[in-house]
């Protein structure tokens, strides 16, 4: 799975919005967008941070150094 899609994945699980996800991140919502679309793929290391400790995913799976393991349906 691409960073793009566990991104937008993440987002949905945990039902955040773009814009809520951009204000939590401290990005514009363009960014989250671009994120998303795989059209940013260099992510600033404190976003990263950032981002990770939100979707409350390892910051190694942003970097592409983790597998991505999608929660159980329960």
């Amino acid at each position: 799975m691409e960073v793009k899609d566990i991104i937008t994945n993440r987002r949905t699980e945990l039902g955040l919005t773009m814009k809520e996800l951009a204000d939590m991140v401290g990005v514009s919502e363009g960014t989250v967008s671009r994120w998303e679309s795989g059209e940013i793929e260099n992510m600033r290391r404190d976003k990263i941070a950032t981002l990770a400790k939100v979707l409350n995913i390892s910051p190694g799976i942003i970097m592409e150094w983790e597998e991505y393991e999608p929660l159980p349906d329960i």
